[in-house]
């Protein structure tokens, strides 16, 4: 090889695709990567259904998707912060079941609507307090919540499920062609995404996941930041919970159960580390997206539903074995370097 052709290889190989990759970061490369794999399963699903791409499909994929997308966004916060929470979705069920009760009661909507959001909030409240006060593993603190929830809701209906007449518009109705759940969902996640990207809470959050202990000797309130994440989280269930009981017509003391483990894996699709540190809103909607892409694919072709879990279960495995090698090989990299 030539002096010339020795300066200009790295050169034109920091030109390359998985240069340009590597030059967005390990969260926008993923990211890129997760687009073009959302991409490739549409085209699949376009070729294996006929009626996958018509624009009703489309839609109902928009609509279906949206409980899980609100509660992603709530994930996506606690998680890049080093944090989880596995109550929202039973906080997602008590509070639909409570605005079912306060709607077939007599109640105003806009009554039952600021009595959940606050019921939301309060379950979050206690939840951010809990944690930093007895330093528990929220994993398991929440889980402990989510059960607590879980029998709330069933004592509060007796098992049975309360149908709703009187609150369809948010969740029947159509904005500008956009079914109401998935605009709601879409404003939540954009709101998210500001959040963790231009306010202080939201880069403290980061900072906190990527290292506690720094983040404190550089003066960040972590107890203060934890309790608020918690809270929005409580807040954003209790809006799931609405959007839910609008869509379906009915509130079920279940109605939110295993949502919560689907929004941690949406968010771990996108790109989000479990440690802590690292995710973007970006990644979890197109987490949240491909979840719903393949359910949908999977109705229409008639698999069972036992089918589609595996499915979904495979592709979660693998997007979290691939998201620890990335970690790995970017690890080992800089540690040659």
């Amino acid at each position: 090889m030539s002096a010339v052709d020795s300066l200009t290889a790295p050169s034109a190989a920091r030109r390359g695709p998985l240069a340009a990759l590597r030059r967005l970061g390990p969260t926008g490369s993923h990211v890129a990567a997760l687009a073009v794999v959302l991409l490739v399963v549409i085209v699949v699903a376009s070729l294996l259904s006929e009626t996958f791409l018509t624009s009703d499909n489309l839609l109902n994929v928009a609509r279906q998707v949206a409980v899980l997308g609100i509660l992603a966004g709530a994930t996506t916060l606690l998680m890049v912060s080093g944090g989880i929470d596995l109550s929202i979705g039973a906080c997602a069920s008590l509070c639909g079941v409570i605005a079912a009760k306060m709607l077939t009661g007599g109640d105003s909507a806009t009554l039952a609507v600021l009595a959940v959001l606050a019921i939301g909030m309060g379950v979050g409240l206690l939840n951010g307090i809990a944690i930093v006060v007895s330093n528990a593993p929220p994993l398991i603190l929440t889980l402990g919540t989510m059960s607590i929830l879980e029998g709330f809701s069933q004592a509060t209906t007796n098992a049975e499920t309360i149908p709703v007449s009187n609150f369809g518009w948010l969740g029947a109705a159509t904005l500008a062609g956009i079914p109401m759940p998935a605009f709601v969902a879409g404003l939540v996640l954009v709101a998210c995404g500001l959040l963790l990207r231009f306010t202080r809470l939201g880069r403290d959050a980061l900072a906190i996941g990527g290292n506690e202990h720094a983040s404190f000797v550089a003066g960040i309130g972590i107890r203060r930041v934890k309790v608020a994440l918690y809270v929005i989280a409580g807040g954003l269930a209790a809006l799931a919970g609405l959007v839910l009981v609008s869509r379906v017509g009915a509130a079920s003391p279940m109605g939110g159960v295993g949502l919560e483990l689907q929004a941690v894996a949406a968010v771990v699709i996108g790109g989000a580390s479990l440690a802590g540190g690292r995710g973007s809103v970006a990644g979890t909607v197109l987490g949240v997206v491909l979840l719903g892409v393949i359910t949908n694919v999977l109705n229409l072709l008639n698999v069972q539903t036992y089918y589609q879990s595996v499915a979904t279960g495979a592709v979660i495995a693998i997007a979290v074995m691939s998201g620890q090698a990335g970690t790995r090989w970017r690890s080992d990299r800089a540690g040659g370097h």
